[in-house]
């Protein structure tokens, strides 16, 4: 989940900061913490495959608590320095609001999700294969990088695109 791994708090610190002390448009910072999720994404999954052991899904899964705890940290400091009038539309973007949507944006959204339905269907094979271990999925000659990053990156994508439609 986005939540646990801290791609979320990742975006949520660009799009408070962008609200707060940039006072950006909706749609830029939604572009913002669009970019700030896959990135915060990309460092967890890089720093939980460094090391001599290699990657591994509970390293990933720590890395990421951590990050989000950092992450949160961050937010409700720039809260409680920002100006009190600033921090009412802060939070609103936190809590999530479909105030901004228009019937435009929905044929975008509709084929997003189905593009990224149908890999992540394909690759639903994959991930049962994944479930048996990384020793089992190697013996099986499944590329475990390609897979992952497949996987992690179509996810990601299906998130984001629907934070920043929303």
């Amino acid at each position: 989940s986005p939540d646990i791994i801290g791609v979320t708090a990742g975006s949520s610190v660009a799009a408070v900061y962008g609200i707060l002390f940039l006072h950006l448009s909706t749609s830029a910072v939604s572009v913002m913490a669009m970019i700030c999720g896959l990135l915060v994404a990309a460092g967890i999954y890089i720093i939980s495959g460094s090391g001599s052991f290699g990657f591994s899904n509970g390293r990933l899964i720590l890395t990421g608590i951590g990050a989000q705890a950092f992450l949160n940290a961050l937010v409700s400091w720039m809260l409680l320095k920002a100006s009190e009038y600033d921090v009412s539309s802060a939070l609103r973007w936190l809590s999530g609001s479909l105030n901004g949507v228009r019937l435009e944006s929905i044929p975008r959204l509709i084929a997003v999700v189905v593009i990224a339905s149908i890999v992540l269907g394909a690759l639903n094979r994959h991930l049962g294969i994944l479930q048996l271990g990384q020793g089992y999925a190697i013996t099986l000659g499944l590329n475990l990088v390609r897979t992952r990053l497949a996987l992690i990156l179509f996810s990601l994508l299906l998130i984001a695109f629907a934070t920043a439609v929303s």
